[in-house]
């Protein structure tokens, strides 16, 4: 692997590292949120991430897991018991537990759920959970938080899944489960979330349609369209810039499918992230 791509990787996991909790508040309906600890770039570290482009990897959500993993191997607080857990009845799979953790703090075993995701603010609708939308609009933070406490937290309890994580031994009636909620959030232009429970450090930026967006970039300078993987890449890390209407005909490409493409946008020394609406 070339040094560069070396790098590229060390700035994605240092991006998934420092993204923030989506929740302002330790507990949010009834869920409790991991700590992360702090976590620097070494050796070791990028020794671990050379092994990380596996097909698996190649999908978002397994990428932030194999991160997790690697954050939580050189964590002093956490060692990490057992990670992506099958569980199976008769050849069927039941779900699957996204990490069980040692937690040297409070001595105490914990099952977390990692979720890293992108959600826009659409204020059409009643509910503040409801508002939040994922990018082409097929997903949302109350899809989620449903199927958290409907589907994947409930799955520790389940006979098979006793029969699995009693091979871990630790003590089943000890285990705290916590999610780990990573989340990047944009704002339509002029308007503001009313969320209390939203963390305002994971406002990471706006959204639009492709016509207002070709009306802003008339001000930019380059831009960048990263793909999916890169998405926890901080845009001051990126070193592969276009011009605007290089990137807007990629864009136009991307919203014919329906995609909704995130946008890198550097100004001078200024940078900012974006999404573009095909709806």
């Amino acid at each position: 692997m070339k040094d560069s791509e070396i790098q590229k990787l060390a700035d994605q996991f240092q991006g998934f590292c420092q993204t923030p909790s989506l929740f302002s508040t330790e507990t949010f309906d009834g869920l409790q949120n991991f700590q992360f600890p702090e976590v620097a770039i070494s050796d070791k570290i990028i020794e671990q991430l050379k092994d990380l482009e596996h097909p698996r990897n190649k999908v978002l959500g397994k990428r932030m897991e194999s991160f997790f993993k690697i954050a939580m191997d050189h964590s002093e607080r956490y060692t990490v018991i057992g990670s992506n857990i099958q569980i199976i009845s008769e050849k069927i799979t039941l779900g699957e537990i996204d990490f069980l953790l040692w937690d040297h703090q409070i001595n105490k075993p914990l099952h977390v759920e990692l979720i890293y995701k992108f959600y826009l603010y659409d204020p059409g609708f009643d509910s503040e959970v409801q508002k939040w939308l994922g990018p082409n609009r097929n997903d949302s933070l109350a899809k989620k938080l449903n199927k958290l406490k409907s589907k994947q937290l409930p799955l520790l309890f389940r006979k098979e899944s006793r029969d699995v994580i009693k091979k871990f031994n630790i003590d089943m009636e000890q285990i705290q489960q916590q999610i780990c909620f990573k989340a990047q959030l944009f704002l339509p232009p002029d308007i503001e979330s009313n969320s209390e429970f939203i963390n305002p450090d994971a406002l990471f930026g706006n959204y639009s349609n492709l016509q207002k967006f070709k009306e802003l970039s008339r001000n930019f300078e380059t831009l960048a369209l990263p793909g999916k993987t890169g998405w926890s890449l901080n845009p001051e890390k990126n070193n592969s810039w276009e011009k605007p209407s290089e990137v807007l005909i990629k864009i136009e490409k991307q919203l014919q499918e329906k995609r909704a493409p995130l946008i890198w946008i550097k100004n001078h020394d200024q940078f900012k992230s974006a999404f573009i609406t095909w709806w």
